[in-house]
């Protein structure tokens, strides 16, 4: 009952706040749970991979590339089906995966920097609609009667307070999944140096 008053009290722009902030939180949650399963397999995949590449097992690489879905096994995929085609070849393969996973990687990171951007923004236009409501009424009634302020006093603070504190959050889940994002593209460089090293080795190796 109270928040219901609460977002009564913050007029007709408690709507738009709101809804902002819960696309964000949507996004931030997508986000994180996509950032996190790659960042935590990308560890485990490299160690099992390498191991089968070093001993030459590509099928069995392969089989188990195919169980996983996430940036770092794409990188592998490729390497292993450009392994003979010349380091040259293999370098603008591994390059241009890359770069497709890094779309992936950001998706929807500049949506909620926007967000984040935005809500304030929202608060701030409550707070000058809540002005004019209170000139509105000082032009009617004067300045005599603060009950016919109050209404517009109460939604200018409200909107204000919701929208920082919506925008807070927000703001930090973008810095962490940032962080993350850059995390996962070392990892996915990380890879393609990975997997160019060893073809090197091995060419070497069989001359």
């Amino acid at each position: 009952m109270a928040v219901l008053i609460f977002l009564q009290k913050g007029g007709w722009l408690m709507a738009p706040i709101l809804l902002t902030m819960l696309v964000g939180f949507y996004f931030a949650v997508n986000r994180y749970l996509y950032l996190h399963q790659n960042r935590v397999e990308s560890k485990e995949l490299q160690r099992s991979v390498i191991t089968y590449l070093d001993q030459q097992n590509f099928d069995e690489a392969l089989q188990l590339l195919d169980q996983k879905s996430g940036c770092v096994a794409n990188m592998f995929k490729v390497g292993i089906s450009n392994w003979f085609e010349g380091q040259e070849r293999l370098e603008s393969r591994l390059k241009q995966v890359f770069y497709e996973e890094y779309e992936g990687i950001h998706r929807h990171l500049s949506t909620i920097q926007i967000i984040a951007a935005i809500l304030p923004m929202l608060g701030l236009l409550g707070t000058v609609t809540g002005m004019i409501t209170v000139f509105k009424a000082i032009a009617s009634v004067g300045v005599g009667d603060p009950q016919a302020m109050a209404g517009g006093i109460s939604q200018a603070l409200i909107t204000t307070q919701t929208g920082l504190a919506a925008a807070i959050p927000i703001l930090f889940c973008h810095s962490v999944l940032s962080d993350k994002a850059e995390g996962l593209d070392i990892e996915l460089k990380k890879t393609g140096t990975i997997i160019q090293n060893m073809v090197k080795r091995q060419q070497k190796q069989a001359e």
